[in-house]
C-alpha cells in the first residue's frame, strides 16, 4: 500500500509541470532486418504485442515475466481478470491472432516462421509462477470378477509425482459355476509439490503456434523475483522492489540479445565498476532523451511520457557501420517518472549494444490518472487505452512504430 501511495503522490506530483522538450530523435544506419524487441513484465507483454502486430518489421522478441499476445482480450472487465487469474487458454489466442491477421489489423504471423524468441521467469516470481503445494488422497477401488485363473498387473500413475504398482495375482481351480471375485482398494496419501500452468508457459505455448522449438529459448529455473535479472546490479536476486532490477549473476540483457540475434555475440565482462560503467565497457557512444510527443496524435488517452532515452554506440554514430536495433520496454513503475533514467542506464543493455553495435530505444510510459487510467505507469497490454491496444492502430503500438522508423529510414 506504501508502494502504491508513493507512486500516486509522484503521478500527481508530475501533473502540471511538464519539462522541457527534449531533443528529436535521429536517423541511423540501421540494417531493416536487424530490429528486435525486448521487455519486463508489462513491457515484456507490449514486447510480444509490438512483435506479433509488427512482425513484418520486428524480427524476434524477448519476453520477461510478460503476458501473452492478447491476455486481456478486448479489455474488458472479464478480459482482465482471466488473464491476471492465468486463466486464458493459448489455442484461443492463437485463434484471434489469426482472425486479426485475416482482418488486416496485424501483420501476417507466417512472417513469425523465422523469428527468435527468448523467454525468462524467474522461480520466486510470484506474479507470473504460480507454485502449489496441495496434499490429495488417491482411492482406485476396483472389484475383479474371473472365472478362471489370471494374473492381473496395474500401474496407477498420478500426475507426475506419483506412482503406485499393485499386482493381483489370483490362481484358483475353477470346479463348476464357482466365481472368484477380488475386491481391492488402493489408498495413497501424498503431497504434491510442483508449478502450475503459468502466464510465462502460455507465452510459450502460444509462441510455439508460429515460431520453430528450435528457435525458441526459455529460462525458467533461475531463482528471480519479480524483475530483470542483471549480471551485478540491483536488488537481491528474489526480490520484488523497485527498480525492479535484480542482481542475479546472470546478464538477461545479454543471453536474450545474444539469443535473439542468432547467437555470437560479444559478451561483456567484469562487475560493475562505476555508475553508467559495465565492467570493462567503456561506453564510447551517447545515452540521451528525446522527444516522444511528437510520435503521438493527441495530448491525451495514450498514456506516454514526453520523453524517451535512446543509446547509441560509438560505432553507430556516424553512419559508417550498418548497425540494428532493439526496442527495451520497461514494466509497470520502472519508467521515467519512477526511477528517472535509472533503468535505461543499468538494465544492461547498452553495454551488449556498445560492444556489439545494437542502437538500444527505451520508449517510456507515464503514470496517467484519468484518460486513460493507468496508475501505475503500465505499458497497455489490458487495453485500458481502446480495444484496438494489441492492433497495429493501437496507440502505443503505433507510437513506437513511428520511433522505430525514424530511427530506421528518418521518417
Amino acid at each position: 500500500m506504501r508502494k502504491f501511495l508513493a507512486i500516486l503522490l509522484a503521478c500527481i506530483g508530475a501533473i502540471g509541470h511538464p519539462a522541457n522538450a527534449a531533443d528529436p530523435l535521429q536517423h541511423y544506419n540501421v540494417d531493416p532486418s536487424g530490429v528486435t524487441v525486448s521487455g519486463f513484465s508489462s513491457g515484456g507483454g507490449m514486447a510480444s504485442q509490438l512483435h506479433v502486430a509488427l512482425s513484418a518489421k520486428i524480427r524476434s522478441a524477448a519476453v520477461f515475466a510478460g503476458v501473452p499476445y492478447y491476455c486481456a482480450g478486448d479489455g474488458s472487465a472479464e478480459g482482465v481478470s482471466k488473464c491476471l487469474q492465468q486463466e486464458v487458454v493459448a489455442g484461443e489466442l492463437v485463434e484471434a491472432t489469426m482472425g486479426f491477421a485475416a482482418e488486416g489489423l496485424i501483420d501476417d504471423p507466417e512472417n513469425l516462421a523465422d523469428d527468435r524468441v527468448f523467454l525468462f521467469c524467474g522461480t520466486a516470481d510470484d506474479l507470473i509462477s504460480n507454485s502449489f503445494v496441495s496434499t490429495e488422497t488417491i482411492t482406485v477401488d476396483q472389484t475383479i470378477t474371473v472365472d478362471q485363473t489370471i494374473t492381473v498387473d496395474q500401474t496407477i500413475t498420478v500426475d507426475q509425482t506419483i506412482t503406485v504398482d499393485q499386482t493381483i495375482t489370483v490362481d484358483q481351480t475353477i470346479t463348476g459355476d464357482q466365481t472368484i471375485t477380488v475386491d481391492q482398494t488402493i489408498t495413497v496419501d501424498q503431497t504434491i509439490t510442483g508449478y502450475s500452468p503459468d502466464l510465462s508457459m502460455i507465452v510459450q505455448e502460444y509462441y510455439s503456434a508460429f515460431v520453430d522449438s528450435s528457435s525458441m529459448k526459455g529460462e525458467f529455473s533461475i531463482p528471480a523475483g519479480h524483475g530483470l535479472p542483471t549480471e551485478d546490479y540491483g536488488n537481491d536476486c528474489g526480490d520484488y522492489q523497485l527498480p525492479y532490477l535484480n542482481d542475479c549473476d546472470y546478464s538477461g540483457a545479454f543471453e536474450s540479445v545474444d539469443w535473439i540475434y542468432g547467437g555470437g555475440l560479444a559478451r561483456p565482462q567484469g562487475t560493475v565498476e562505476s555508475l553508467w560503467n559495465y565492467g570493462d565497457v567503456e561506453l564510447l557512444g551517447t545515452f540521451a532523451s528525446f522527444d516522444q510527443t511528437e510520435f503521438v496524435d493527441s495530448d491525451a488517452g495514450h498514456s506516454m511520457d514526453a520523453e524517451g532515452f535512446v543509446y547509441v554506440p560509438g560505432a553507430c554514430l556516424e553512419g559508417d557501420v550498418a548497425c540494428r536495433l532493439h526496442v527495451v520496454l520497461h514494466g509497470c513503475g520502472s519508467g521515467r517518472e519512477m526511477v528517472g533514467d535509472l533503468y535505461a542506464r543499468e538494465s544492461g543493455f547498452n553495454e551488449v549494444g556498445e560492444l556489439n553495435d545494437v542502437i538500444v530505444l527505451y520508449p517510456q510510459v507515464a503514470f496517467s490518472l484519468v484518460n486513460p487510467i493507468n496508475p501505475l505507469g503500465c505499458w497497455d497490454v489490458y487495453g485500458y487505452t481502446g480495444p484496438d491496444y494489441a492492433w497495429k492502430e493501437g496507440v502505443q503500438i503505433q507510437a513506437i512504430e513511428r520511433m522505430i522508423d525514424r530511427i530506421v529510414s528518418g521518417s
